[in-house]
Formats: structure tokens, sequence, C-alpha cells
């Protein structure tokens, strides 16, 4: 019992320090040996931290991304084009620009052809430039939004990607 009210209160102490450090915080959390007959109750009944951790990053950089998602779209409306840089859209329609809960630095900003995106660098803390593709793996992947030029928007999907008998399909 000592050893599963230990490790709960660690993930529960690494839950409170800043989003930006948790990751590395629960991955230091020692876990007991699945080899050890003793703790497997314990192994059991924990919490599956890390991945309660990586869902919790997810969720808060995909929710801002989308809150200055709508920033954007507003300056977009009101200026008829999108903003230049996150810090071009004014205060009135954006306070105060949320920090990215992976690295903690503010939140990027993308103009692409036809689209902009706005996105956090997700759980490997590289900047992979927007990349929110599916067919991107998941640890890979940046979290955001992406947002079309109005002219591109209500368009009919591509045709799904076909493989050829060599290509394993996820």
């Amino acid at each position: 019992a000592d050893c599963l009210l230990d490790t709960i209160t660690r993930f529960i102490d690494a839950a409170k320090l800043p989003p930006e450090r948790q990751v590395v915080a629960f991955a230091a959390v020692p876990i007991p040996s699945a080899s050890d007959p003793r703790y497997a109750l314990t192994r059991m009944l924990l919490p599956a931290g890390e991945k309660a951790c990586a869902f919790s990053l997810r969720s808060r950089g995909e929710l801002s991304a989308v809150a200055v998602g709508i920033a954007c779209e507003r300056h977009r409306r009101r200026f008829g084009r999108w903003p230049v840089s996150l810090a071009d859209i004014p205060r009135d329609i954006l306070p105060n620009l949320p920090t990215d809960p992976c690295d903690g630095l503010p939140l990027k900003y993308r103009c692409l052809p036809g689209r902009v995106v706005v996105y956090s660098v997700g759980p490997d803390g590289v900047d992979h430039g927007g990349d929110l593709s599916e067919a991107t793996p998941k640890e890979k992947r940046d979290y955001g939004v992406r947002l079309y030029d109005v002219a591109l928007r209500r368009q009919p999907a591509p045709p799904p990607a076909t493989s050829t008998p060599d290509e394993v399909v996820p």
C-alpha cells in the first residue's frame, strides 16, 4: 500500500507542475517492477500517468490553438486578410496569446498557400512546421488547427489515397 500511495503522490506532484514540465516529471515516477510479485496489485491499480499527461497536453494544445484560430478568423473578417503574425491580432480580439503546453513558448503560427495553421509543438517538443496530418505518427505530430481561405472552404473531400500492393496502409 505504501508503494501505491507513494507512486500516486508523485503523479499528483507531477500534475501540479507547469504543463511543459509534466511529461518529464511523469516519466521520472518510478514504477514497481512487474517481475516482483509483491507489487502486482500496485501495478494493476496505478493510473496510466503518462497517458493521462499526454492526453491533457494534447487537449490543452488543441483547445488553445482553436481559441487562437477563432481570433485569426475574426482578424480576417475585420481586415480582409489573415494576420501576418499572431502579434498582428489586436488585443480586443486576442487579449493574451496562450502558451504552448508542450514547450511553454507562445503557440506557433504559419501562413501557407491557401491556409494558415495555429499549433503546439506536440509531445516530442519538436516543431514540425504545423504538421497535423493523420498520416504522421502521433509522436511526431503537432497539435493544432488549420484555417482555409474562404475560396477553398466547402470543397469536396479529396479522394482517399490509394496504395500499391507493396504498401502497408495503417
